[in-house]
């Protein structure tokens, strides 16, 4: 089975498609990371809930907004929502 990004790629190439599955392999980790970094610059070393979004909600700040908007746009990008109504 061919994958869907491929077959629907214009111009067709296997090094088309790696570039462009590194590309977004990259852009993930660097999505990653910097969701990371910010958890961390605004916790530092204390001690977190259970509950990390409720923990960061009684932060105040546009760091916590900002923080709380890329963790909800990263499950909406990793977990589409067909696969939710199909789940056991």
């Amino acid at each position: 089975m061919v994958f869907p990004a491929y077959s629907e790629m214009k111009n067709r190439s296997n090094s088309r498609f790696s570039e462009a599955s590194a590309s977004s392999i990259v852009m993930q980790t660097i999505f990653y990371i910097c969701i990371g970094f910010a958890g961390v610059l605004m916790l530092g070393p204390n001690d977190i809930n259970e509950d990390f979004l409720k923990h960061i909600a009684n932060r105040p700040g546009a760091v916590s907004v900002a923080l709380r908007f890329l963790f909800c746009l990263l499950i909406i990008l990793d977990m589409p929502f067909m696969y939710i109504s199909v789940k056991e």
